[in-house]
C-alpha cells in the first residue's frame, strides 16, 4: 500500500529546499522514518532523467554510504554534497534530521548564500564530523585535468582558489553526463551564471524521460531575461 503525502510550505519560504524538506520530515515524523531503509531529499533545480536513470538508481540503492548524492562540489571552498539529491539512510537521518531542524530554528534573514554555507556545506562538514560516511555518484575526485574540463578550457595555472569556486554540475556538465549522471541544471541553461560553453546540450542527452523538447518547453516558460549577452557577444 502507497500512500501520498502533501506538504505546501507557507511559514518558511525564505528557507528555500531545506525549510521544505524540515516540514516534510517533521510531518512523517520519527516512527514513519523508521520504516524505510532509504530517505530520498530531492529539488526541482535539475532536469531528470536526461539519460537513462537504471545505472544511477541502481548505484543509489547499491551504496552503504550514510549519505549518497548525485554529485558533489569543491564551490564555496569547502568539500560538499550537493544537496538538490540526497539519499539518506537510517543512520544519517537519526543525526541530521533533527540537525536540520535545530538550524532551521536558528536561521533567520536567510539568503541564498547563507543557506548554501549553512545547509549544504555546513550539514556536510557536519556529517562528516559525526563520521557518517558519504559517496557521490559523480565526483570532482572522478576529474583527473580540471583545467582541461571545464567548459571552455582554462589556460591559466589552477590555484587553490581556482579549484575551490569549480561547480561540477556547471563547469564539468560535459563530463557528468559522459559519466551516466541523469541530472542537468536548469539554472546552467537558464541562466549560465558561471558563462561556460553550453553548445550541444541537446545531443549529449537522451534515453530518459527527460527529453529536450521538454526541456526547451521549460526554458520558454521560465526563461530570465539575460544577465549577460551571449558568450559569442560578450567577447570581441
Amino acid at each position: 500500500e502507497r500512500s501520498v503525502m502533501v506538504v505546501r510550505k507557507s511559514s518558511n519560504d525564505e528557507l528555500r529546499d531545506f525549510g521544505g524538506w524540515h516540514l516534510g520530515l517533521e510531518a512523517l515524523g520519527t516512527a514513519t522514518l523508521a520504516r524505510y531503509s532509504q530517505i530520498v531529499l530531492a529539488n526541482d533545480s535539475a532536469y531528470f532523467p536526461v539519460l537513462d536513470p537504471g545505472p544511477f538508481l541502481e548505484a543509489m540503492r547499491a551504496s552503504a554510504a550514510d549519505v549518497f548524492a548525485a554529485t558533489d562540489s569543491l564551490s564555496g571552498g569547502r568539500y560538499h554534497l550537493q544537496s538538490y539529491f540526497l539519499a539518506l539512510r537510517p543512520r544519517a537521518i537519526e543525526v541530521l534530521v533533527p540537525e536540520i531542524a535545530r538550524r532551521i530554528a536558528e536561521q533567520a534573514g536567510a539568503t541564498k548564500l547563507s543557506l548554501i554555507q549553512r545547509f549544504e556545506i555546513g550539514l556536510t562538514q557536519f556529517a562528516l564530523a559525526q563520521g557518517l560516511t558519504t559517496e557521490a555518484y559523480c565526483s570532482v575526485a572522478g576529474i583527473g585535468d580540471v583545467a582541461a574540463a571545464m567548459n571552455p578550457p582554462d589556460p591559466r595555472p589552477l590555484s587553490r582558489l581556482a579549484v575551490s569556486i569549480t561547480n561540477l554540475t556547471h563547469h564539468f556538465w560535459r563530463h557528468a553526463l559522459a559519466s551516466g549522471l541523469p541530472f542537468l541544471k536548469v539554472e546552467l541553461l537558464r541562466d549560465n551564471p558561471l558563462d561556460v560553453d553550453i553548445d550541444g546540450w541537446h545531443a549529449a542527452i537522451g534515453g530518459g524521460s527527460c527529453t529536450s523538447a521538454l526541456i526547451e518547453a521549460h526554458l520558454t516558460r521560465v526563461q530570465r531575461t539575460p544577465a549577460h549577452p551571449p558568450r559569442d557577444e560578450a567577447r570581441p
